[in-house]
């Protein structure tokens, strides 16, 4: 029964523009360097950005794209690494159009409105965010640390009219629903039980009860529209000052952003350890959009501690960490790594602040079998402008920042101004 969901698409054949992912980048007193000799231009070749299919379209619809490539017995998946349930590609595809049909017909929701996702890492988020994604409705993802004040002011912000959260989340996001003028009907669970709340697995089922024919159509851009011009995402930045500002990100930067990462990904990556947060710009895109193009299997973490993802990398033998400078210190310091045999990690892998050249000695010296992969980005740029490739994973070159992507331009401007 796969046929009605992977029909109607519209067709994009149309001449891609290859700049569609221009990165101004302005650098002042910071210490990673780029490896790249000559920085205004790009280094990495062109890429052929589609300007006329959304995120959905693309990720499901597209004959480029792992389901139109793998048996459905050989498609990745998220799986909750604590818990072992799992949601396939196939069930997301399935999944998502009838969540998306529920809030549409049931809730009302329309192109531009915005759903606000509040909570940890569930194999759930990619759920909510994709179906929401299907019919143009905006997501906009809040750090479940938020406290109220913060919470009512990412609701606030994003001028979101639905929320999806956790029971453990509940109290905050009760309260700074109320607080953003969200009605309670509009509050749902992505995993987990509430009297008087709806749940993900309900949604689900009330847009199936719709049948096949009756399935809100996936959404298709208009004549004279882009995929540049339709918001997917609200991200939040901590920018400069004040507070955090709702960065907004369309439809063409994720898949502009995928497909400069795609090339100089090993064809090995097939697991993906998903210990950063969904919410964040890094988390989005290589733990929840990249993955489906290379049909990877994404283990997610609910909740991060060391044994939690050593547990995981050791169990499922992840090869690339993705983590943030703070955990690569405790890799080297922590003395529960001592426990863990960890032969099967081939790369650490990094970006979002400096690593010490002390620290990076240090993980040489216990993992030598490793390489190091940098990167550097901001939510702005939707996640990289410059990222390390095969041949350089090199802890000699592991205080630079790799080279620039596909498709993008930099501009270095010194504290002179010139």
């Amino acid at each position: 029964m796969l046929k009605p969901f992977l029909s109607g698409m519209k067709s994009f054949n149309e001449p891609p523009r290859t700049t569609a992912n221009i990165n101004p980048l302005a650098t002042s007193k910071h210490p990673r360097q780029c490896s790249s000799k000559a920085l205004n231009q790009t280094l990495s070749g062109e890429i052929k950005v589609p300007l006329n299919i959304t995120i959905w379209n693309w990720l499901f619809h597209s004959p480029i794209l792992p389901l139109k490539k793998y048996r459905s017995s050989a498609l990745g998946g998220y799986t909750n690494a604590e818990t072992k349930e799992r949601i396939s590609y196939l069930d997301l595809l399935y999944h998502a159009t009838y969540l998306s049909t529920a809030l549409a017909k049931r809730y009302g929701l329309k192109k531009s409105d915005t759903v606000a996702l509040f909570s940890p890492n569930t194999i759930w988020y990619p759920l909510a965010m994709l179906g929401v994604s299907r019919v143009a409705g905006i997501v906009s993802g809040a750090s479940p640390a938020y406290n109220f004040e913060e919470m009512t002011y990412a609701l606030k912000t994003a001028k979101a009219k639905f929320l999806m959260t956790v029971p453990g989340s509940m109290d905050i996001a009760a309260a700074a629903a109320e607080a953003a003028g969200i009605k309670k009907d509009n509050i749902f669970l992505l995993e987990g039980k509430i009297e008087g709340l709806t749940t993900m697995d309900e949604l689900i089922l009330l847009g199936k009860r719709y049948g096949i024919r009756g399935q809100v159509p996936a959404y298709n851009l208009k004549p004279g529209e882009t995929n540049f011009d339709l918001c997917a995402f609200l991200s939040f930045s901590s920018g400069t000052t004040g507070l955090p500002k709702a960065v907004m990100i369309a439809h063409q930067n994720f898949i502009a952003q995928s497909l400069q990462i795609q090339p100089i990904t090993p064809a090995s990556h097939k697991k993906v350890l998903a210990v950063l947060p969904c919410f964040h710009i890094t988390g989005l895109i290589h733990a929840l959009h990249l993955p489906i193009l290379l049909n990877a299997e994404v283990y997610m973490l609910p909740s991060f501690t060391m044994k939690s993802m050593l547990d995981t990398v050791t169990e499922y033998r992840i090869a690339e960490l993705l983590i943030v400078p703070p955990i690569l210190i405790r890799m080297v310091r922590d003395p529960i790594v001592n426990n863990y045999d960890l032969r099967c990690v081939e790369r650490f892998s990094t970006g979002a602040a400096p690593v010490s050249e002390e620290i990076l000695g240090l993980l040489k010296k216990k993992f030598p079998w490793t390489g190091f992969k940098q990167a550097y980005g901001m939510t702005e740029s939707c996640s990289c402008i410059t990222a390390s490739t095969p041949d350089k994973y090199l802890y000699e070159l592991a205080h630079k920042v790799g080279d620039i992507v596909a498709s993008t331009m930099l501009k270095i401007i010194g504290e002179d101004g010139e």
